[in-house]
C-alpha cells in the first residue's frame, strides 16, 4: 500500500533549540499580555469610572458590553499570532545555530566538519559564511601539516637508513633535506599563530630570549 506524502510543513521540525525558542516565547507572549493589559486600562477604566459614578450612563453601559463580546477574543488572537510569530523568527535563528553548534561539537572530537549549510529564509547567513570559510581555512592548514609530518617521517626513515649503512656523506644530505622538511611542517604550523615560538619544556621561546638578552646587558 502506497504512503501518502505528507505536505512539507508537516515534516518541518519548527522547535530546534528549546532552551532558546521557548525563552524567546515566554518573552514574546510577556509582552504580548503586558501590551493588550495597558490597552485594557487604556480602553475599559473610563468606561468602569462612569459606571462607578453613580449616574445612569447607558451610553457607557452599551459600549462596556460591546467591548466585553469583542475585545477578548481579538486579545486572545492577537497572543496566539504573537507566539506563532516567535516561533517562526526563533525558527531561523535556532536552526543555523544548532548547526553551528553540532559543527563546534564535531571539531572538538578532532573531526573538521564539512560546508555548514542554511535553509533559503534562515538568518544569521553572514555567520554561517564566515565559520565555513574558517572550516575550510582550518582544513587547509591542517592538511598542509599532515603532507609535511608524512615528508619528515620519510626523511627520518632515509636517516635510519643511512645510520645503519654507516654513510656519512649520505647523511649529510639527508639531515639537510631533513631540517628543510622540519622546516616547512614549522611554517605550516604557523597558520595558528602565536607570539612566540614553544620550547620543548613548553615554556614561550620569546620571553627565554628576552630574559637571555637582559641578562647579557
Amino acid at each position: 500500500m502506497q504512503r501518502t506524502k505528507r505536505p512539507r510543513i508537516w515534516r518541518r521540525q519548527f522547535i530546534v533549540d528549546r532552551r532558546f525558542q521557548y525563552e524567546m516565547m515566554i518573552r514574546a507572549g510577556v509582552y504580548a499580555v503586558g501590551g493588550m493589559a495597558i490597552l485594557c486600562v487604556g480602553i475599559f477604566y473610563p468606561l468602569i469610572r462612569d459606571l462607578l459614578s453613580g449616574k445612569e450612563n447607558v451610553d457607557a453601559s452599551t459600549a462596556m458590553l460591546y467591548l466585553h463580546e469583542h475585545f477578548w477574543p481579538v486579545a486572545v488572537l492577537c497572543l496566539v499570532l504573537a507566539l506563532l510569530t516567535s516561533v517562526h523568527i526563533t525558527h531561523r535563528i535556532a536552526g543555523p545555530l544548532y548547526r553551528i553548534k553540532r559543527q563546534l561539537e564535531r571539531l572538538g572530537k578532532g573531526e573538521i566538519p564539512a560546508e555548514t549549510t542554511t535553509r533559503k529564509r534562515d538568518y544569521l547567513k553572514e555567520e554561517v559564511r564566515v565559520f565555513n570559510d574558517a572550516m575550510a581555512s582550518l582544513t587547509r592548514a591542517t592538511d598542509a601539516i599532515k603532507l609535511r609530518d608524512l615528508e619528515l617521517m620519510q626523511e627520518l626513515d632515509a636517516v635510519a637508513s643511512l645510520l645503519e649503512d654507516n654513510d656519512l656523506v649520505g647523511m649529510k644530505e639527508a639531515f639537510d633535506r631533513l631540517e628543510k622538511k622540519a622546516q616547512g611542517l614549522h611554517q605550516a604550523m604557523l597558520f595558528f599563530g602565536s607570539s612566540g615560538q614553544v620550547t620543548p619544556d613548553g615554556r614561550n621561546s620569546e620571553s627565554t630570549r628576552d630574559r637571555m638578552d637582559t641578562v647579557s646587558v
